[in-house]
């Protein structure tokens, strides 16, 4: 009897102990085509996130996740990225403080769904960024004001990026801006998102840039026609420009098949078409 009563409190214990894991993620395939006669099938969307919460007392809580990426087989240096990382704490009065990598264009619409797609084109996916954001307590509902300071891998040697940045959410409509100081100067961006009766409308722009850089402006636009979901997005970055329009299918709650076309242009861009239909399920 005693033995059973230790193995009871030793369960009891361990799982008080343990954090509740949860695990999502997707895998998607697809083919894709290019003006520049690369014809090639592999995985499109394959991630698996891990998240975590705990309540730490008093008000306070801190949250977890990370999502690994997977882009076929091959080198796991090439093949396998870390997609972001995040710790946040949260106080009830203080405000929060967040740990966080990502993508170096997150911020930004990021529409592009191919290989050759707007975001790669224009040159916004291929650092990583890390950074640290302290958020003030919110002082007006919808109103949410933060101070970041990050580092993107190529300059960290040069120090870290200072911004500001802030965002607001009112009956639809969501707007942030965020500002950025380098060794290069500073930069700030802009963007405003709406909905409309079940459509979306986007746009990021940069209202400046850094020296040798050119201000980039992105929209985009989506919405559902019956059981199809249809997107549309366009991109310039001096002259780089890029357009897309994708069409995707729910087959059912957790699985879609989308088409996409894209047109790209500019001074270096070698492929100036693409094309890719893939199959996506998620969990």
């Amino acid at each position: 009897m005693k033995k059973t009563l230790i193995a009871m409190a030793a369960v009891a214990v361990a799982g008080v102990a343990s954090a509740q894991v949860t695990i999502t993620g997707a895998i998607g395939a697809g083919i894709s085509d290019t003006s520049a006669a690369v014809r090639s099938f592999g995985w499109t969307d394959s991630k698996l996130t891990f998240a975590a919460s705990e309540d730490l007392g008093g008000g306070m809580s801190a949250a977890v996740s990370m999502t690994i990426e997977s882009y076929g087989d091959g080198a796991a240096s090439t093949n396998v990225n870390a997609g972001g990382a995040t710790l946040d704490v949260k106080t009830a009065n203080a405000g929060s403080l967040s740990f966080f990598s990502t993508g170096a264009a997150a911020h930004d619409l990021a529409v592009g769904s191919m290989p050759y797609g707007t975001n790669d084109v224009l040159g916004g996916t291929t650092n990583d960024y890390t950074a640290i954001q302290y958020n003030l307590p919110t002082l007006v509902d919808g109103l949410s004001i933060g101070v970041r300071w990050a580092s993107v891998d190529t300059v960290a040697t040069a120090g870290l990026d200072k911004q500001f940045r802030f965002g607001y959410n009112l009956a639809g409509a969501a707007l942030t801006f965020n500002t950025k100081s380098t060794s290069t100067g500073t930069a700030s961006t802009a963007g405003l998102s709406y909905d409309l009766a079940g459509a979306t409308l986007k746009v990021v722009t940069d209202t400046s840039a850094q020296t040798g850089n050119d201000k980039k402006t992105e929209y985009s636009i989506s919405m559902p026609v019956g059981a199809v979901t249809v997107a549309a997005s366009n991109m310039t970055k001096g002259t780089l420009k890029a357009t897309e329009a994708t069409a995707k299918i729910a087959l059912s709650k957790r699985t879609t098949v989308q088409a996409s076309i894209g047109t790209f242009s500019g001074t270096g861009i070698t492929t100036t078409s693409a094309n890719r239909v893939k199959i996506v399920h998620s969990f």
